[in-house]
């Protein structure tokens, strides 16, 4: 993030009019930059090898390092001849960043591009990291290269030759890093954070996937229907997904009195709308929904030990029924025992475990 954050900084700087007039603070500019990518990526290629432990005090050689060599090109190559300065400035760089990119190849080698478990998990880190350790690798060699065009192609002056011919070239590669890290939100995040946050977006997902079509599959021919169909099939998996939300977070379907009206009020979501979803994009009727949210909160009391101090009354009363004889006939249908042999059943099972 730091290897980035210079590098916009330094691209804000080149775009302004006023700031090239400076051409000596922009050479600063550039020389900081320069001095500071390959020690950086470096250091970041020797994390990826031991990721849980913090920088050592050898480590401070790669920050000592780019401060020296700043205040010596500062102080004592610009006392040479501009032209000559300049090109110790280049070499000096170029030398620089070649030993970096050196290292960096052989502690990749050595520690990440060959790295292998037998653990399924642990592998898949391992080919993720090494996709990525080459994108960047190879996105600091092709900085490399540019020294070295930038070597040939100019005979004076060659370090500093602000051109549209040259300058874009270096922009190109950057946007195209930073899209491509844009697009691998893992890179970012590191695998296993990464993967959390995956666990994390799939606790907001379609639960009851077998209830619902996204797909509409029942031809419209009503009027108003098709109507709303325009303003509705783009907002599917939201209403459903808060429909849900409803149904498992909160005790909304267990008051006995609970009907699709409320359910609308509850969302701000125009009843019309709840209406065509249940109609268009579900296999039961909303009545049927709310019976299997019901009998699952029964079931889940009943497994917890309700029924050990409750009555199959009360039971029915908890999960928003109107009477036991409704409740008993909307249990059996749907998990095919009644609630007491359910209860007899799960109890059975406890004791042999």
């Amino acid at each position: 993030m730091v290897i980035f954050l210079t590098s916009s900084i330094r691209f804000l700087f080149i775009g302004l009019d006023d700031f090239l007039i400076a051409i000596n603070y922009l050479r600063q500019l550039d020389l900081f930059h320069f001095l500071s990518t390959s020690p950086l990526a470096f250091l970041y290629f020797k994390k990826l090898v031991r990721p849980n432990t913090n920088l050592d005090k050898n480590d401070a050689v790669h920050f000592v390092v780019p401060v020296i060599l700043f205040v010596f090109i500062n102080h004592y190559v610009n006392s040479y001849t501009e032209v000559l300065g300049l090109k110790i400035r280049m070499v000096v760089l170029f030398l620089f960043n070649l030993i970096y990119a050196v290292k960096s190849y052989l502690i990749l080698c050595k520690w990440v591009w060959n790295r292998k478990s037998a653990v399924l998990v642990i592998d898949q880190k391992n080919v993720l990291v090494k996709k990525w350790t080459y994108i960047l690798f190879g996105f600091f060699i092709l900085i490399i290269i540019r020294f070295i065009f930038y070597f040939v192609a100019y005979n004076v002056g060659f370090w500093y030759q602000y051109s549209d011919n040259i300058l874009w070239i270096t922009a190109l590669l950057w946007i195209l890093l930073y899209l491509r890290v844009l697009y691998s939100p893992e890179f970012l995040y590191g695998y296993d954070l990464f993967q959390n946050k995956i666990k994390e977006y799939k606790k907001h997902k379609i639960v009851f996937d077998n209830i619902w079509v996204l797909k509409e599959t029942i031809s419209v021919s009503n009027l108003q229907h098709i109507a709303l169909k325009e303003k509705i099939t783009p907002e599917i998996e939201n209403y459903i997904l808060q429909i849900e939300h409803l149904a498992l977070d909160t005790p909304l379907y267990f008051s006995e009195s609970f009907k699709i009206q409320d359910l609308s009020n509850k969302l701000n979501i125009p009843k019309s709308h709840i209406t065509f979803v249940f109609k268009y994009h579900a296999k039961i009727s909303f009545n049927d929904f709310k019976k299997i949210i019901r009998i699952q909160k029964g079931i889940a009391l009943i497994e917890n030990g309700f029924l050990k101090v409750n009555t199959i009354e009360s039971l029915a009363e908890e999960t928003g029924f109107s009477s036991y004889s409704a409740f008993f006939k909307s249990f059996k249908g749907i998990i095919g025992f009644s609630p007491k042999e359910y209860y007899n059943n799960n109890k059975s099972l406890s004791e042999v475990d």
